[in-house]
């Protein structure tokens, strides 16, 4: 919509900025200068050219940096806007961006979008209509579509303008409900960075996550992106990515009621039918080939339209609790019991039918866009959407006995035995599946004792498929620089990494969660745990070496992880683990004794300093002796060797 030198688009946008910070501004003042038509009526007749769009935008920049000066005039303005865009004449004038991605009804939907969510949580009065509106504009968006589909003849004739809409739509779905939590930073100045904007010094402080941010393979990944701006400005490019809302004590909130939820999860559960789905397939591929919509990425769009309404409902869902006692009446609670059985009966379906359609889609399928080196790839947006609905999943339950269902479902999961070379692809399912264990166990308690916890005990030390064709033979015991070396050893260690640490993350949950109904389910954990770092003391195959690293850092994460829980000295226990395992025989395992130490230090395990520093002391004077003695015969001078 929007080119980095596109003098109008930032000319409108200061002004309208700048007028923001004016007490003497008028609605009148505002309209001429901003270029805006001084009354609504028949604007289904109007064009919707480049210099209204970036007008519409402006005034909801004047309304987001005035604090909602004139907002009595200027939203109803923008509501009417907004149910007659389906039906106005878009021209796409605006000036051409080479990294543009997406049609012009996609862009300025999500941009005109996410003015008004930032809007409506930061002006309660306008609240409900601002939520309104768009639940209605979408509604009725998708009513529009599935009835030209239906209409055998409509649907051959106006192929082009059912593309056009469903991309409108998927505008409207990927920022319905997303907003900025920083009150001074709405989203629109995230995506459209403007030179006036202030935001020097805070940017690294305020960072913007995005939806796919979670579907990286590792950490640093994670890390790099967050810390990359270009991310943000060019986030409505992204397919079937949108804005994470940052949910925190003191921030902005959307509140939603019973009914908007509601009327949003009945519209997404018919833009989800399987049969419109197919028929929109087809419908896209015949406009894909025929070229005839600018900048159209969608040879298939099922996968992307499964991915935004997943992500859609997990969005709006999250920050509400499924409400079960029945007992208080006349209060309104979002979430009810009724309500998460019918998400929970949705989010299975989809899953199922995710998994058939990879499955059948063993191979990377990707979509070419004309001559452009980026593509979509249909498997990955399958397996995005997987762990979408496995979240929505996990949210949606209500008892003992959905979470067991739900444990049996993801179990098999984890030990899936999956081809050499699709696993690193397959890692964001995999980190999911173990958050989304985690978070089963913290809402039932007596379920993470029965069922999480052994899961991850298995998934850990039997190990899992996952891990042992993550590792090899050749890289146990290999120093990090020399896995570097080669860039498949790095990405591995990385992924391997990056699932290690997820697991033992929901293990660290899932413990917190059970002491509340066992209170030693913590030393018993630790025992289990223990007991293979013994068995395995003087195996030599990788995988039972395997088994003892990840022995070890699941003790050290499980240090870390409880330093702080009351009633139990959980790092003084994994130390004590440790000083019996500890150069008994020698090997690399000690140098990842000697890390997990440290880090349960630095966290603050004030109990186990005194014990840390007598062994580290311990293991220089030794290590010393062997590297001065003349003596090199075979001695326990150099057992402490490794944990140097």
């Amino acid at each position: 919509m929007r080119d980095i030198e596109d003098f109008v688009f930032t000319n409108k946008q200061c002004t309208a900025i700048c007028m923001a910070k004016s007490e003497k501004t008028t609605v009148a003042s505002i309209r001429k200068f901003l270029g805006i038509a001084e009354s609504e009526s028949d604007l289904e007749s109007q064009s919707l050219s480049h210099n209204v769009r970036v007008s519409l935008i402006a005034i909801g920049n004047y309304l987001l940096h005035s604090h909602g000066n004139l907002a009595d005039e200027l939203i109803p303005s923008l509501l009417q806007y907004l149910a007659a865009l389906p039906h106005m004449k878009w021209i796409d004038d605006g000036l051409i961006n080479k990294t543009d991605k997406v049609p012009v009804q996609e862009q300025f939907s999500f941009c005109f979008n996410t003015v008004l969510s930032d809007l409506a949580a930061r002006l309660p009065t306008f609240r409900e209509k601002i939520l309104i509106a768009q639940a209605d504009a979408l509604a009725c968006a998708v009513s529009s579509v599935i009835e030209l589909v239906e209409n055998s003849e409509e649907r051959e004739n106006k192929k082009t303008y059912i593309v056009k809409l469903v991309c409108y739509i998927l505008g409207l779905i990927r920022t319905i409900g997303r907003f900025s939590t920083d009150y001074e930073r709405p989203l629109i100045s995230i995506i459209f960075p403007l030179p006036i904007d202030n935001c020097d010094g805070k940017l690294k402080s305020t960072m913007q996550k995005i939806s796919t941010d979670e579907f990286l393979n590792s950490p640093s990944d994670v890390d790099d992106a967050e810390f990359d701006e270009t991310r943000l400005i060019k986030v409505y490019n992204k397919h079937g990515t949108s804005f994470l809302v940052r949910q925190f004590s003191g921030g902005l909130k959307l509140k939603m009621t019973s009914h908007d939820l509601e009327k949003l999860f009945d519209t997404v559960q018919r833009l989800m039918d399987d049969e419109f789905l197919i028929s929109l397939d087809r419908i896209s591929t015949d406009v894909f080939r025929a070229g005839s919509v600018k900048r159209y990425p969608y040879k298939t769009i099922s996968e992307t339209i499964r991915l935004c309404c997943l992500c859609f409902l997990r969005d709006i869902l999250a920050p509400y609790e499924v409400w079960i006692n029945s007992d208080l009446k006349g209060v309104d609670f979002p979430a009810s019991e009724t309500f998460a059985r019918e998400v929970n009966a949705f989010a299975t379906d989809a899953l199922q039918k995710l998994d058939t359609a990879r499955a059948s889609n063993s191979s990377e399928a990707t979509i070419h866009i004309n001559d452009d080196e980026n593509c979509i790839s249909k498997s990955r947006l399958n397996i995005h959407a997987a762990t979408v609905a496995l979240q929505l999943i996990a949210w949606a339950a209500v008892d003992d006995i959905d979470s067991d269902l739900i444990c049996s479902t993801i179990s098999p999961r984890l030990f899936t035995n999956l081809p050499q070379k699709s696993i690193i692809s397959q890692i964001p399912i995999f980190t999911n599946s173990l958050s989304s264990l985690a978070k089963i166990a913290e809402k039932f308690p007596a379920v993470a004792t029965a069922t999480v916890i052994p899961i991850l005990s298995r998934f850990l030390l039997e190990p899992a498929p996952m891990l042992t064709k993550l590792t090899s033979e050749a890289n146990m015991g290999k120093s990090t620089m020399d896995i570097k070396n080669s860039d498949v050893g790095s990405s591995r260690k990385q992924a391997l990494d990056s699932l290690k640490n997820s697991a033992i993350h929901a293990m660290c949950r899932s413990l917190k969660s059970a002491l509340k109904v066992e209170s030693k389910c913590v030393e018993a954990c630790l025992a289990s745990l223990s007991s293979k770092l013994f068995v395995c003391s003087n195996a030599t195959n990788f995988v039972v070496s395997l088994v003892s690293e990840n022995a070890i850092q699941t003790l050290g994460g499980i240090g870390v992880g409880l330093v702080d829980t009351q009633g139990v000295d959980v790092p003084d226990m994994v130390l004590q683990i440790y000083l019996q395992r500890f150069a008994n025989p020698p090997s690399y395992l000690d140098v990842a004794m000697v890390r997990c130490l440290a880090e349960m230090w630095i966290a603050g395990a004030v109990s186990i300093h005194d014990g840390v520093s007598k062994l580290f002391t311990q293991i220089c004077i030794e290590s010393s002796n062997r590297v001065y003695s003349q003596d090199n015969s075979d001695s326990n001078d150099h057992r402490y060797t490794y944990g140097i």
